[in-house]
């Protein structure tokens, strides 16, 4: 069995520069370890630091990933019980006596000049399934989205700190989309139950006007399968959402672009949309100008439907208090959407000028944003005097 050893990311905990130590307590490296026509994605961690080791200068960040890599390489990974189809995570700690555990898996002499091959006998290993691998959603979890396969996506511009682009298909050049990926820059385990969340939300709004639509889910293998066989079952890498191309009320509020727009039916459309969101049982917790965009025809779009991202400032009263807002019963969920709608519409009368609508955007203002959350007046009593006003 011959294998290859394939070197992909390495990490410190970098604490240790704030703390003026020289070296860092935690270093790791990921590694695809391939064995025939198999392969594992690997994790290796070492807890501890190179002085512990016998070594008392300080080395560049360079050198001590060099030099941590060239251990790793040396290892005889089929000596390990490593993880099917997920990243197994292997830690080494030092052990004050010499337990020759990983020295008789290297395959480099102990005379090395590196410092971890001289000392691998000292080190002893532990396995587990890495608790920080991206986890990917089963496309079996959302049976009612249109499945795209990843090897479609043909242009792709950035949007968003690597974890929302503008796309097209293969298969359909003529149209944008916008996908966000589950993998993506500094990746928590958490990021994938908020794209969980916004593909429940998805699925409840389908078909509804002024909420995002999704155009489907784009999928793959799983990116971490041992074998490669093509009857696997396939795992969600992204959400895919439509595009529209009007610019976010952001956009248009703080660059003054405010002529030619129907202010008084956006803010019907955007009370009206989260009317609809509280009926499928989901609050959106984030409401704020750059989470509203325009389609081509000029209507309001609520986007960032997951209800599991906020924003501060834009938080009520009674929430900003709390540790973890999105926690908090339905009904308080609810008023604080209440409460943030009302400062989208104090928000857009405060930048329409002497337009006559800026005056009963004021009034519901006032009303929704009552400091007591039971004392806000309600979403559809709300529209319900923005449209009278327009009559």
């Amino acid at each position: 069995m011959v294998q290859t050893v394939d070197l992909v990311s390495y990490g410190e905990d970098e604490s240790f520069l704030v703390y003026g130590e020289p070296e860092p307590r935690v270093r790791w490296q990921s590694l695809k370890v391939r064995i025939d026509c198999l392969a594992w994605w690997v994790r290796v961690k070492f807890a501890g630091t190179v002085l512990q080791l016998k070594r008392c200068e300080r080395q560049q960040k360079l050198k001590r990933r060099n030099e941590f890599q060239q251990f790793l390489a040396s290892i005889d990974y089929r000596s390990f019980s490593l993880l099917d189809n997920t990243v197994t995570e292997i830690t080494l700690e030092l052990s004050p006596k010499p337990v020759g555990l990983v020295k008789k898996l290297t395959q480099t002499s102990p005379n090395h000049e590196n410092i971890f091959i001289q000392n691998a006998e000292y080190l002893t290993y532990e396995i587990r399934e890495d608790p920080q691998r991206v986890i990917y959603p089963a496309c079996s979890e959302f049976p009612s989205f249109c499945v795209f396969d990843f090897g479609m996506i043909s242009q792709c511009t950035e949007l968003v700190d690597g974890r929302v682009f503008r796309i097209r298909m293969s298969s359909k050049e003529d149209d944008d989309y916008i996908y966000k990926t589950v993998d993506r820059p500094f990746y928590n385990p958490t990021d994938t139950e908020v794209i969980r969340e916004e593909l429940k939300s998805l699925e409840l709004v389908q078909n509804i006007p002024n909420i995002v639509q999704a155009a489907g889910v784009v999928a793959s293998t799983n990116p971490y399968a041992t074998s490669q066989h093509k009857d696997q079952p396939l795992v969600i890498t992204g959400v895919l959402l439509k595009s529209y191309n009007g610019g976010s009320l952001q956009d248009l509020l703080s660059g003054g672009h405010l002529d030619g727009y129907n202010w008084q039916q956006l803010a019907i459309q955007i009370g009206t949309a989260l009317i609809h969101l509280h009926c499928c049982g989901r609050t959106h917790m984030d409401i704020k100008p750059s989470n509203i965009v325009l389609d081509q025809d000029r209507n309001a779009i609520l986007i960032d439907i997951g209800g599991m991202g906020v924003t501060y400032s834009w938080l009520a009263p009674e929430m900003q208090l709390e540790v973890s807002p999105i926690t908090k019963p339905f009904r308080n969920r609810v008023l604080n959407d209440v409460w943030a709608y009302g400062k989208l519409l104090l928000e857009i009368a405060g930048h329409i000028g002497r337009n006559p609508l800026g005056t009963p955007l004021r009034e519901a203002a006032e009303e929704l944003m009552q400091e007591k959350p039971e004392s806000r007046m309600s979403l559809a009593a709300a529209t319900r005097r923005l449209r009278a006003y327009a009559q």
